[in-house]
């Protein structure tokens, strides 16, 4: 039997509707979950940044994790189980790879000692990559921070470690 829905008549007809496009915020804390196993759940941007030594504007590239949680008590208003937030890691580069010099990358170090792929101080376990990461079972910490644009709070992971 098809849906008593009639497009023409609703599109042709003045509608007393709306609807939140606010997304639900993912609530601090602690949380144990997993990295998303959807292709766009690890992924790389690349943003214009001011070089903080000559004033330039520069390449960079930040590696987008999302974190999910089942865990209920994470959700935000209006929101449905999984909650999700998002891993931001600046990658450092040098040339053409990554920046393999003490001190850098140490959010992918981070990462990768969250996921077992290397331990804390820096030595491969086993080589990693998206597929390998996805799905993963970490423990992260979840902070609120107003975006500069707007205000509105966003909800950021500050942290990951290696789930229990």
């Amino acid at each position: 039997m098809g849906s008593a829905f009639d497009p023409q008549e609703f599109l042709n007809s003045p509608q007393q509707a709306a609807f939140d496009t606010r997304f639900p915020l993912h609530r601090a804390g602690d949380w144990n979950g997993y990295i998303g196993a959807d292709e766009k759940d690890i992924s790389i941007r690349t943003v214009q940044v001011t070089d903080k030594e000559t004033q330039q504007q520069i390449e960079r590239q930040i590696m987008e994790v999302a974190l999910y949680t089942e865990d209920p008590k994470a959700v935000g208003d209006g929101g449905t189980a999984p909650a999700r937030c998002r891993l931001s890691v600046w990658l450092d580069t040098k040339d053409g790879g990554l920046d393999m010099s003490p001190g850098k990358n140490r959010q992918l170090g981070y990462l990768l000692a969250a996921t077992g792929h290397q331990d804390k101080k820096g030595v491969q376990i086993k080589p990693w990559s998206r597929m390998t990461l996805a799905g993963a079972r970490v423990k992260y910490r979840v902070a609120h921070s107003p975006r500069k644009d707007t205000g509105e709070l966003t909800a950021d992971v500050t942290q990951v470690a290696a789930s229990a």
